[in-house]
């Protein structure tokens, strides 16, 4: 199977946000694209064109898959904060907390 271990961008987002330190979304996705350079823009003529470690075009579905390989990069260009500025080009935000606070101690 040609797309055996490779991930949609939604995935792939979270498969990266559960491995750092800081809020990781969809804009932080493209951008990683973007600076990789590891695929053509969405207009491309020749869409198949790409860093096949990183992306592939998979044709049937005219969507972008992405390797292991490209998610590790970003976790490693995440790393901490010197990483991701340097990678992204501006500070990372920091993750928030969900839920409710915790309820206060009866007495």
């Amino acid at each position: 199977m040609a797309s055996a271990g490779k991930v949609k961008p939604s995935v792939g987002v979270s498969l990266i946000q559960e491995r750092i330190q800081f809020k990781f979304n969809m804009a932080h996705f493209v951008k990683a694209w973007h600076v990789t350079n590891c695929r053509p823009l969405g207009d491309s003529a020749n869409p198949e064109r790409t860093d096949e470690r990183y992306c592939v075009y998979d044709e049937p579905h005219k969507d972008y898959l992405y390797t292991q390989a490209f998610i590790e990069k970003l976790v490693r260009e995440s790393r901490d904060v010197e990483s991701f500025e340097r990678f992204f080009g501006y500070p990372p935000e920091a993750k928030t907390t969900s839920g409710t606070a915790p309820a206060a101690e009866s007495a």
